[in-house]
């Protein structure tokens, strides 16, 4: 959390009863594991119900978790729809055979997910084949920590992912100990260059609305999403809390800079008062900001420190939405809050 690279996001910890001796579980009522698939189903409760107002999550998960987190993407199309990321440290994906000696394994339900060739590993691959496949619709990387081989061997937690999935760090598995270890800086750097946050928002004067309308069309044929007010406001609306919370959430931000804005932000407070909201988002998000200049005009004091895009240059339009698609997730994510 301290880590200002990672300001745009919130951090979330889950977990849950575990240990490899069967015997609490026996003796003990109340320290009996839960299987993984439980686990799985108690995850996607977390996410669909205590982090229901983020659009975006990056899940990263280690050991067993990172089995019970797969299930949970498989089991939840709400949650998949809303992942951007799926970090898996260590995870023994096709199972391990570490544990078939021990004496009352049987007994341990969770080893038994964990087990190679068991029920729970047999489906989650074909499923993860089935709903997942080589082409993911979110980061996905598989990690596998050199000092770690004994316990975790890199076929199990890299096999079954393509090769361009796969990653091997100088580290284990294991909770990092300080901002210095390899674990932690491979995660930290991913989720730092990741992008995340609504659709693009675009600030203008309403007497652009034609430019405007044509800066839409064009970014959302590219791909781009975008939220405009007389497109997303919809009936009933408090509008002016919709527009703080789309600036709030926004991926990036478009200030359509013409003549007529630069009257508006003269004459019009609120005009002003809404650049002086995208100039304070974007900032405190770490998000971009674009002034899209319109002929000649010049750009307002507010503004000359941005590198500005000149949209009647015949490249203009591509370099706009270049640039965008370095930060934007992709078009249809329908963003209304945070990530």
């Amino acid at each position: 959390m301290q880590d200002v690279r990672l300001n745009a996001w919130d951090v979330f910890a889950f977990d849950w009863t575990t240990g490899v001796s069967p015997l609490a579980g026996l003796l003990i009522p109340w320290k009996r594991f839960p299987q993984l698939s439980t686990v799985a189903i108690s995850l996607s409760t977390t996410l669909d119900v205590a982090l229901e107002g983020y659009e975006h999550l990056a899940l990263v998960a280690r050991d067993a978790g990172g089995l019970a987190t797969m299930r949970a993407v498989l089991d939840d199309d709400v949650a998949r729809a809303r992942l951007a990321a799926l970090v898996l440290l260590g995870v023994p994906f096709r199972g391990l055979k570490t544990y078939w000696w021990y004496p009352t394994y049987r007994l341990h339900v969770q080893l038994r997910d964990l087990a190679a060739g068991s029920e729970f590993i047999a489906r989650l691959g074909a499923d993860w084949t089935e709903k997942i496949g080589e082409n993911p619709p979110f980061l996905l990387r598989a990690v596998h920590g050199e000092s770690e081989a004994a316990v975790f061997p890199s076929e199990t937690t890299l096999g079954g992912f393509p090769s361009r999935f796969r990653d091997v760090i100088g580290s284990s598995h294991t909770s990092p100990d300080d901002a210095d270890d390899a674990t932690y800086t491979f995660v930290s750097s991913l989720l730092a260059d990741q992008p995340c946050g609504g659709p693009v928002f675009v600030s203008y004067a309403h007497e652009d609305r034609p430019i405007v309308e044509r800066i839409r069309s064009h970014l959302e044929g590219s791909g781009v999403d975008t939220w405009v007010d007389q497109h997303d406001l919809r009936p009933g609306d408090k509008w002016l809390l919709e527009l703080d919370q789309a600036v709030d959430s926004a991926s990036a931000v478009l200030f359509v800079v013409s003549s007529n804005s630069l009257e508006a932000i003269e004459r019009d407070r609120f005009l002003k008062r809404e650049l002086q909201d995208c100039l304070e988002a974007t900032s405190r998000r770490r998000r971009p900001l674009i002034p899209v200049v319109v002929g000649e005009t010049p750009l307002p004091p507010q503004l000359t420190k941005y590198q500005w895009v000149d949209i009647d240059d015949p490249h203009g339009m591509e370099s706009l939405v270049a640039a965008l698609r370095e930060h934007v997730p992709p078009a249809g994510s329908g963003t209304r809050t945070t990530q």
